[in-house]
């Protein structure tokens, strides 16, 4: 008896080790105020990412071209490849101190004080992320869910690029799997997607209430139509200081609020790309009244 309650003790105090003691992690402590850029696929996450990358004190993770590119691969590589919620079950010393060596290392290697991340999958993860950077600065962005949706279809039907094969084929959901999405292969693709986009955007204003002050929410509409002042808002949120030269070449060019496509009254056969037309067809549109009461909150 008194082995076996030995035995449960030293397992208690492992767990309760393993859950906690990452807070004294040394490279946790060189990540400051880390910045993470998450929401529904196609709503504007790349061009927020992209767009907030140029500043000079930040550092990211960088394509061989040393673009900035989505990290989801860093997590994946220490926690596996979760593509629906990772909640804090999965936090062990090792896991965290390696996850915290990779974003460490990106910043040494580019000599900046700020680290920023994005990736869609973040939507169901801040649990996890919240309990290993508690004092991340965290942006979702959110988009009229048609549009959303119509640009989804356009990679699942009409793409030619290879990284969507896959997703063609209908071997994986392409983003994130919400836990309220059953069996999504098996739904047709725009309804399927249009739950994803509704569940999506539920959790991620669900996680205002565990990141309280930190958490900041931005429309897509918004970004594209009056950058300047957006990104103002952004950069007091992420605690960045102001830089006119950043903000200027941030906005050399106009951007383009790309809403109008599901509304074309051009298919995309019908077209010579894809730019202006819609991937909707006649038979998705009953599915789009799945979405409305949320469209009608959020003032679309």
């Amino acid at each position: 008896m008194f082995l076996k309650f030995l035995t449960e003790t030293v397992q208690q105090y492992h767990r309760i080790f393993e859950q906690y003691s990452h807070t004294g992690d040394l490279n946790c402590h060189k990540i400051d105020r880390p910045i993470f850029i998450w929401g529904a696929p196609c709503s504007g996450t790349t061009l927020l990412y992209q767009l907030l990358a140029k500043h000079p004190a930040v550092g990211y993770p960088q394509t061989d071209t040393f673009d900035p590119r989505e990290g989801a691969d860093l997590w994946w590589r220490v926690f596996g490849e979760h593509r629906g919620v990772m909640d804090v079950d999965l936090i062990l010393p090792r896991r965290v101190h390696q996850i915290c060596s990779q974003y460490a290392r990106i910043l040494e290697a580019q000599q900046k004080t700020r680290l920023l991340d994005k990736t869609p999958f973040m939507t169901l993860w801040i649990p996890l992320l919240n309990a290993i950077f508690p004092t991340a600065r965290h942006f979702h962005i959110i988009r009229d869910g048609r549009a959303v949706v119509n640009s989804i279809l356009y990679k699942l039907r009409y793409s030619k690029k290879k990284n969507h094969k896959l997703f063609q084929e209908e071997k994986l959901l392409f983003g994130p799997h919400p836990p309220e999405l059953i069996d999504p292969l098996l739904q047709p693709q725009a309804q399927r997607h249009l739950r994803q986009w509704s569940y999506l955007v539920t959790h991620g204003q669900q996680n205002r209430d565990v990141l309280g002050e930190r958490y900041f929410e931005l429309r897509y509409e918004d970004l594209v139509d009056n950058p300047r002042t957006v990104m103002r808002w952004v950069l007091e949120h992420a605690q960045l200081d102001y830089n006119e030269e950043f903000i200027s070449e941030s906005f050399a060019s106009e951007l383009t609020n790309r809403n109008y496509k599901w509304q074309s009254t051009t298919s995309v056969e019908q077209s010579d790309g894809y730019t202006a037309h819609r991937a909707f067809i006649d038979e998705d549109l009953p599915y789009l009244a799945e979405i409305t009461p949320l469209l009608q909150k959020l003032g679309y």
